[in-house]
């Protein structure tokens, strides 16, 4: 029956590979199968101009389309840097430089409020309602701090 329906429309068949292919590399997003997916692509509009090549010539055609073009694509297609600068999503980190103000102190105890949220601090000679600059993150959700 598959081979049928590819006598009667080779193009489809490469379509639907091409689909499968593109399918996979969304689930995975490894970039390795975009390349392929393409290729099939490729192929079955070379199957739609002519049936010259055949299934094997087809399949011989896409399997070297797709081995030159992903190797070309890792050789000159760069990798984004993951990471450019500092984490964006990292909270805490964001808050160095930034001022806030002692909103309690107990002994061996210090709440700031910086930035719309309140924090575990550590600093010196610290009283309440004072304002302080954040000069560290210390782990977790304790900050260094001095008064400004």
């Amino acid at each position: 029956m598959i081979a049928e329906f590819y006598q009667a429309h080779p193009m489809w068949t490469w379509l639907t590979v091409a689909a499968v292919l593109l399918g996979l590399e969304i689930i995975t997003g490894t970039g390795w199968l975009l390349w392929p997916a393409a290729c099939a692509g490729v192929v079955a509009i070379v199957a739609l101009a002519t049936r010259v090549l055949g299934l094997p010539g087809e399949v011989i055609a896409f399997s070297v389309l797709a081995i030159v073009s992903s190797l070309t694509a890792r050789k000159y297609l760069k990798k984004a840097d993951v990471q450019p600068g500092p984490n964006i999503n990292d909270r805490a980190h964001n808050l160095i430089g930034k001022t806030g103000q002692v909103t309690e102190t107990k002994p061996g105890h210090v709440r700031v409020l910086v930035d719309g949220a309140e924090w575990e601090a550590e600093g010196e000679g610290l009283e309440t309602g004072a304002s302080v600059e954040v000069v560290k993150v210390l782990g977790g959700a304790r900050l260094a701090v001095k008064a400004v």
